[in-house]
């Protein structure tokens, strides 16, 4: 599922991390499904990560830097 979103930055230091469209699960039977997009603490560390839909597998994983 594709849905179209609108991002609102209030900072000029923010960096959007880059979705890598070729990143699919590595289980053979989950390698034609999309990823997903999530932002939390999944995997250590908050941040944005893509995550597998049917097994919820960690495939990618980008950490926020701490404002003091």
């Amino acid at each position: 599922m594709v849905e179209k979103m609108t991002v609102i930055l209030d900072s000029a230091k923010c960096k959007l991390p880059r979705l890598d469209q070729s990143i699919r699960c590595p289980i053979l039977n989950h390698s034609k499904l999309e990823p997903e997009i999530g932002f939390g603490l999944a995997g250590g560390g908050y941040g944005t990560y893509t995550y597998c839909p049917k097994c919820g597998t960690i495939l990618s994983k980008n950490q926020e830097e701490e404002n003091e």
